[in-house]
């Protein structure tokens, strides 16, 4: 989805933490629910975000070809 992929583009590329992906999608007018479910999707089923430890994750370095 379009807010998703806004969303993903805008994390910084090292570390960041839960707080800062809600903070995120709340200025694209996201609750904070649907926040950490799109979280959790793109951690688990996309494997774009690896958690780190608890509240911690970081982008996976996607290579275009």
């Amino acid at each position: 989805k379009g807010d998703e992929l806004s969303i993903y583009q805008a994390l910084p590329d090292g570390e960041f933490r839960t707080a800062d992906f809600v903070a995120l999608a709340e200025t694209k007018n996201i609750s904070e629910r649907t926040a950490k479910r799109m979280l959790g999707k793109m951690s688990n089923v996309y494997c774009i975000i690896i958690p780190l430890r608890r509240g911690v994750y970081c982008k996976v370095s996607l290579k275009e070809e």
